[in-house]
C-alpha cells in the first residue's frame, strides 16, 4: 500500500540535477498508479513528460523509438 504519490527515493533529486543542466529533457514515468510530478512539470521550458504507465515487455523500447524519432506511428 502506498501512502504517498510523490516520486520515490532519490528520483526527484535526480530529475532536478538532470534538468538543471539546461538541455532538452524527456522525463518518462513508468508506474502502475498516480504520481505527483507537478514539481518536475514546472522546472523548465525544455522539459517534456511522458507517462508510459505500465508498458508491456517491449513497451520501453517502443517509447524510446518514439522519443528518438526512430518510429512515428502517425
Amino acid at each position: 500500500m502506498r501512502f504517498d504519490i510523490s516520486l520515490p527515493g532519490q528520483q526527484l533529486s535526480f530529475a532536478k540535477q538532470i534538468i538543471a543542466l539546461g538541455k532538452p529533457t524527456v522525463v518518462v514515468t513508468v508506474s502502475g498508479g498516480q504520481l505527483a510530478i507537478d514539481s518536475v512539470a514546472t522546472m523548465g521550458e525544455q522539459v517534456a513528460i511522458v507517462n508510459a504507465f505500465n508498458p508491456c515487455i517491449l513497451g520501453m523500447k517502443a517509447v524510446a523509438a518514439q522519443i528518438f524519432g526512430l518510429h512515428n506511428r502517425w
